[in-house]
């Protein structure tokens, strides 16, 4: 009988299943209390038990699982505006303009109370490493050109 990724004992997926580097001590209890073998812990609960990575919401085996689908969806998406795979609508001029907006950007266009914004909008600003920048300003916060989308006559 096969199985399926959600399934699979959380050791497993783990490859060798470190459970003292990416669990702390009260949820080692609380499997120990509730699986009577350590291969029996599935996945998902594995998954949720274990330390957030710094930075992050998750713990180490969810972040590689997230990170490794978001590249496949990426690759393996031939309309991705990135891919060189046909049919890709956009020049190599175009594709650098894109890659200027950022979310911090989009804000700052479309939120008319907005006059500061950190350039990661989804870390906590910090002084040092993620300051608050004026939206006004084409310093850090870049606006993307048109002028590549221009047409040398109207059709």
């Amino acid at each position: 009988m096969s199985q399926s990724l959600t399934t699979k004992p959380y050791l497993t997926v783990r490859v060798g299943g470190y459970f003292s580097i990416v669990l702390i001590g009260d949820s080692i209890k609380v499997l120990r209390r509730t699986y009577v073998d350590v291969e029996d812990v599935d996945l998902f609960t594995g998954g949720l038990a274990e330390v957030p990575t710094k930075g992050a919401v998750v713990g180490p085996t969810f972040a590689c699982l997230i990170g490794r689908q978001m590249f496949y969806y990426k690759t393996g998406d031939r309309y991705w505006y990135e891919n060189d795979i046909p049919p890709s609508s956009f020049s190599r001029d175009q594709l650098n303009e894109l890659r200027k907006v950022s979310l911090a950007r989009v804000i700052c266009d479309n939120v008319r109370t907005i006059e500061f914004v950190q350039p990661n909008v989804f870390l906590e600003s910090d002084p040092f490493l993620n300051a608050l920048m004026p939206c006004e300003a084409n310093t850090v916060i870049e606006r993307m050109k048109l002028g590549p989308w221009a047409t040398a006559s109207p059709r």
